[in-house]
């Protein structure tokens, strides 16, 4: 509300996009799922509205907190480098702007010999130390999030192989995911005026040699999902990846509506009922989202509690204590069966996110011959998806000791753990 209200000297319209990102059922479902997701978009919200308040006041106090929610985007998720490194351009070239923009003696030195440098490097200074220890601990570049999830990394890739998805991945998320509840006619003629909202919000900053929070939410925006389409182009639970590009929309597409009307020369008031009035509709529409996502979340926690819960209690009591467990998720069953756990996807055990895209074959026989004693371990059971690993019951040795059903998989891989 007061980053809208900042950008838009306009409480109605601030109101407005607030309401819109409240009836957004998903948006809710990620805050209250527990996940990095409401951390990342308070963060997005926190670099936009400081670096908005800095360049309208030039508080110090405003440089201080734009920085560290850069700091922190960099360390809350794989992206978030990429968003900062977006977010230090439009900084630098704000800079750049009020110092001249030309390339005269005195105004490259003025543009250089600013103490803001050094604050401005400290996020690349994070990234660069974040790396050096997950590779000084790991002995990896990539996080095994990526290694086991983007399709990068799968064996005998090519570029069109890689492009193709992508391309496909970023024109779904453009064109069709914001906002998802309405008709596709309807969801297109939404997006155009968010367009709209993009091109002549960001002309208004690039006009006035300007660049500030409106040419930063477009970057993000397309930048931000392009980057995504290429490196994990998935949508999993309920589209968490994209979830935090939602405010940016509605507050793009709310100020497109206003933006054209004044564009064709209706009075601000007029302009501003008339906004009210189309995005008044919208929301009485998305209020479903609400009701709809409220029955997801108990779904999805009722479906790892009957399953990964009920499976963490069945470790804890038929397994012995020094007894290592191969699983495929590796949350619940491990808080709850209190046992070594050796996660067979790759996610949380490095060495497994090698084997990921090589096939059961060789990722069992890499098993095989780890160390019984010393991590990673060899697993002595195991609590997975059947359906997953066909090739290790085919072999015949694994005794079934337990096994988990639920009616709907929901947020779950599989509806039966064993």
């Amino acid at each position: 509300y007061r980053l809208s209200l900042l950008l838009l000297h306009s409480r109605p319209l601030a109101t407005l996009i607030a309401m819109a990102i409240l009836m957004e059922g998903r948006v809710l479902w990620g805050f209250f799922a527990g996940m990095e997701i409401g951390l990342y978009q308070v963060l997005l919200l926190a670099v936009l509205y400081s670096f908005a308040s800095y360049q309208h006041s030039g508080a110090p106090r405003w440089l201080r907190l734009w920085l560290g929610a850069t700091c922190l985007l960099v360390l809350v998720r794989p992206e978030g480098s990429f968003l900062a490194g977006f977010a230090i351009v439009v900084f630098v070239g704000w800079r750049w702007f009020q110092t001249g923009g030309r390339r005269g003696g005195q105004s490259m030195r003025r543009f250089f010999l600013r103490r803001e440098w050094l604050l401005i490097s400290l996020p690349v200074v994070i990234w660069l130390a974040q790396w050096i220890a997950l590779y000084i601990a790991t002995g990896e570049s990539t996080p095994n999030g990526l290694r086991v999830k983007s399709h990068l990394y799968q064996p005998d890739q090519t570029l069109t192989g890689i492009l193709a998805p992508s391309l496909k991945f970023y024109r779904d998320m453009v064109f069709a995911h914001f906002p998802w509840l309405f008709r596709v006619s309807l969801r297109h003629l939404i997006v155009i005026v968010f367009f709209a909202g993009v091109v002549g919000w960001c002309r208004r900053e690039i006009l006035r040699r300007r660049p500030g929070p409106w040419c930063l939410m477009s970057l993000w925006f397309f930048g931000g999902l392009a980057i995504q389409s290429v490196v994990l182009n998935a949508a999993y639970h309920h589209g968490r990846y994209q979830m935090n590009y939602t405010f940016i929309f509605w507050l793009l597409f709310i100020a497109g509506i206003h933006g054209t009307l004044r564009m064709l020369r209706i009075g601000a008031e007029l302009a501003r009922g008339m906004t009210g009035a189309v995005v008044g509709l919208l929301l009485v529409m998305m209020g479903n989202t609400v009701v709809i996502y409220s029955r997801h979340f108990g779904k999805d926690c009722r479906a790892i509690r009957d399953q990964h819960v009920a499976m963490g209690r069945r470790v804890a009591e038929l397994v012995p204590p020094d007894a290592a467990v191969g699983v495929n998720d590796a949350g619940a069953i491990s808080y709850v069966g209190k046992r070594y756990v050796y996660d067979v996807f790759g996610l949380t055990t490095n060495v497994a996110s090698h084997w990921r895209h090589d096939g059961q074959a060789c990722l069992w026989e890499q098993v095989i011959y780890l160390d019984p004693t010393a991590p990673p371990r060899r697993p002595d059971y195991f609590a997975i998806y059947p359906e997953w690993y066909p090739a290790i019951l085919e072999l015949g040795f694994l005794e079934e000791l337990a096994r988990v059903r639920i009616p709907e998989p929901n947020i779950c891989g599989s509806n039966t753990k064993a």
